[in-house]
């Protein structure tokens, strides 16, 4: 089996700023496009997502997260390098989980920080003294590449794979207990 991978790098300045704008943002495509070309076009996995099972009792549910044999992450010990990022802090490493209600079955984890969407219940941390967690992200405005700050907490109590919801995170009013027989959504990072 022969893989063949082709790509045209192409960008273009729409503001009236001159053509010569259109030519920096190609060179800065180009040098994307030529990292990803010398690593043979591999981009990052991520650490396999845990499987969740979850107990129904009275008003209450227990989340309990579990790997499948051989997931990247089954000793929870996830590291990756990406090559795309170019200084010494380019690993990253498994540091937690963040455990999010959705508000229904439509909503993906791209809307998790829409609190409309999703809410974050509840979260543990890698005791491990690491307590701000930065994801390098291109800025388009900047057309570079800038440290994002993803820290929610730095609690560094250590890793938890079971947790106890009482509370609806969407329920409105005083009573915010969960209500047997409904369904209710969740997700982990």
């Amino acid at each position: 089996v022969n893989f063949i991978t082709t790509g045209v790098v192409w960008e273009r300045e729409y503001n009236k700023q001159g053509l010569f704008v259109s030519v920096e943002k190609v060179i800065i495509a180009d040098d994307k496009a030529q990292a990803l070309f010398d690593n043979c076009f591999q981009i990052l996995n991520g650490p396999d997502a845990p499987d969740l099972t979850i107990q129904e009792m009275d008003r209450e549910l227990i989340l309990m997260m579990s790997y499948r044999e051989g997931a990247n992450n089954q000793s929870l010990d996830y590291e990756e390098i990406d090559p795309l990022i170019r200084n010494a802090n380019n690993t990253y490493k498994f540091e937690g989980f963040q455990i999010y209600q959705l508000k229904n079955a439509n909503v993906s984890m791209a809307d998790r920080y829409d609190p409309s969407q999703a809410r974050l219940i509840a979260q543990c941390d890698v005791k491990n003294g690491v307590s701000r967690l930065i994801n390098w992200e291109l800025n388009p405005d900047l057309e570079l590449l800038v440290p994002q700050d993803m820290t929610i907490s730095s609690d560094n109590d250590g890793i938890r794979t079971s947790f106890h919801v009482t509370e609806d995170a969407f329920a409105t009013g005083t009573d915010r207990r969960l209500v047997n027989h409904r369904e209710y959504y969740f997700s982990v990072v």
